[in-house]
């Protein structure tokens, strides 16, 4: 059962990670030009900021479980709302 799995989280973000090819040790650089590589022809500076943002993210992420930090369930319930808000912006999908 995935909520019963201490480590289901740090796996779901290590896919997110690898799917998203994330080098821990790419520089701002190197990760600005990957970025705007896999951007369509169209996409938007919000494109952008959206695409560097969650990728912050799940670095930030993998950084706190690995310090052992996490967010009990009911709290991630109620930031849920605050999550789509943010994610419903970007024009790019």
């Amino acid at each position: 059962m995935p909520g019963k799995d201490p480590h289901h989280k740090r796996n779901f973000l290590v896919a997110v990670a690898i799917a998203m090819n994330y080098v821990p040790d790419m520089s701002a650089k190197e990760i600005l030009l990957e970025v705007a590589e896999k951007l369509p022809p169209n996409a938007t500076l919000v494109d952008a900021i959206y695409e560097l943002e969650f990728r912050q993210a799940v670095q930030e992420g993998l950084a706190s479980l690995d310090r052992g930090g996490r967010v009990p369930l009911e709290e991630a319930r109620k930031r849920i709302p605050q999550w789509i808000s943010k994610s419903s912006f970007p024009t790019m999908r």
